[in-house]
């Protein structure tokens, strides 16, 4: 239970970031890069899986595939965004 308390506190936390970086290009001074924009909009997806895996979780057996589907994902993610930048530039 608190480790889903804690993935909600991340989800608020980077809700309010994320708003602050809205600020931020409204007003033309935000300085990152469009590539870690977009890994950055790819966190929430995390917060998500992991939140909802954890409710669906039941006994202590299913943290090994809550382990390996969040790395699994997180790679899948890192791999899209790399694949969509080769191809954007081509």
């Amino acid at each position: 239970m608190h480790l889903k308390l804690a993935l909600v506190a991340l989800l608020f936390a980077y809700h309010g970031w994320t708003h602050v970086l809205v600020g931020q290009c409204d007003r033309d001074t935000c300085t990152w890069s469009s590539q870690a924009l977009r890994m950055w909009n790819e966190l929430a997806t995390l917060f998500l899986f992991g939140i909802v895996f954890l409710v669906v979780l039941k006994s202590a057996t299913n943290w090994v595939y809550f382990g390996v589907g969040l790395l699994l994902l997180t790679v899948g993610l890192a791999y899209a965004i790399q694949v969509y930048k080769r191809r954007r530039k081509s």
